[in-house]
């Protein structure tokens, strides 16, 4: 008795597994939402004693994490610009966030920032940009293990500019000795 031969494809179906197994475990991790960034102003904290004067600021920021997981931020990295009239004056910076963003939660932070005080008679109409990137974790553990390795760290950008720097509680009053 002829027993029935049936045909094999491996190739197809090792091909089919994989790219089922790709996009059930790498689509979580690629096509994750970024946290939202919003700058909503710029504060002068501080002013240090050198020759010349430095200002600490504060880069007011507002994050959305608009998912269902936790998001750990890690690194800000940031360009800010001033226009005053003395010119424009521009600095690069990075800053550890090192911060989770709890699910579905929305978050104000402060950036750190010291630039040389070369706008300080005009606080009220000195005209600054900041544009940057947040690098972060996305959720689920694949996503964590390509980033803890360096294969994959997901980055997101923002900026935003304004018209004053307000002074902060710690601040002098422009102009003042």
């Amino acid at each position: 008795m002829a027993t029935p031969r049936t045909r094999q494809l491996p190739g197809k179906s090792v091909r089919c597994v994989m790219t089922c197994l790709m996009v059930a475990f790498g689509g979580g991790c690629f096509l994750e939402t970024p946290p939202r960034v919003s700058v909503r102003g710029v504060d002068l904290l501080a002013v240090g004693t050198d020759d010349p004067p430095s200002a600490k600021l504060g880069i007011d920021v507002q994050l959305e994490n608009p998912t269902r997981e936790p998001i750990q931020l890690e690194l800000y990295n940031y360009t800010f610009i001033v226009d005053g009239s003395s010119g424009r004056d521009r600095w690069s910076g990075e800053w550890s966030a090192l911060r989770t963003l709890p699910a579905g939660e929305t978050v104000d932070m402060v950036i750190p920032a010291v630039v040389p005080f070369t706008f300080a008679e005009e606080l009220d109409t000195t005209r600054w940009r900041i544009s940057g990137w947040i690098s972060y974790k996305a959720p689920g553990r694949l996503a964590q293990i390509l980033f803890d390795t360096g294969f994959r760290k997901p980055e997101h950008g923002f900026s935003g500019q304004g018209s004053s720097i307000s002074a902060g509680t710690t601040a002098p009053s422009p102009g003042s000795d």
